[in-house]
């Protein structure tokens, strides 16, 4: 949801997030004008979104069997290798299941699959106005054997749920050593390359 306030207008309510991350762009016209915002935090012990400030690390992103849309986003280009996946093939507890290692689908949602992970890029925080470089769905234990490199100011990967399986992605990220094989280049970056 966007929600645009201007002048002396005052928003009259409190605003929720669905998710753990929000986001205020403001534009202060003059100098010696401003605004105040009180922000308070809910205890969350199943986190779906974050926003990473760090270059490299290793993440598991978890819908946690709800329907949702969950995206770890960091702000620098990045190359993504995908440690272990389970999207979109294993049903949610307690039922027992049998897991049988299908390896990885591209192109799941061209296929009309409803879960799936998406590496995508883009020069803002919103992963709904990113481009997607590739989507997996399925499942594989073993590290993949090429990274994903994103030329783009922002980098995201983003898990979406149907609810109806218990979806995991283990990825790792580091800024990218080799510009010479691109999966996604975002325009404001060609002029870097």
């Amino acid at each position: 949801k966007k929600k645009m306030f201007c002048g002396k207008m005052k928003p009259r309510r409190n605003f929720k997030t669905s998710q753990n991350v929000g986001l205020i762009e403001f534009r202060i016209p003059a100098k010696g004008q401003g605004f105040s915002v009180h922000v308070k935090f809910h205890s969350n012990p199943k986190p779906c979104n974050a926003v990473l400030q760090d270059p490299q690390g290793t993440y598991t992103l978890r819908n946690y069997n709800r329907k949702s849309n969950c995206s770890i986003s960091v702000i620098f280009p990045l190359s993504v290798n995908i440690l272990a996946t389970s999207v979109g093939v294993q049903s949610g507890w307690p039922q027992k299941t049998l897991d049988i290692e299908t390896g990885l689908l591209t192109k799941c949602r061209k296929r009309g699959i409803h879960d799936y992970v998406e590496i995508r890029g883009g020069d803002g925080l919103d992963p709904n106005l990113m481009k997607v470089a590739v989507d997996y769905c399925g499942m594989r234990s073993l590290p993949s054997e090429t990274p994903i490199t994103v030329a783009c100011g922002n980098t995201a990967v983003r898990l979406i749920s149907s609810g109806h399986f218990e979806n995991s992605i283990t990825f790792s990220f580091d800024i990218p050593s080799d510009f010479s094989s691109l999966d996604l280049v975002c325009p404001s970056f060609l002029s870097v390359l």
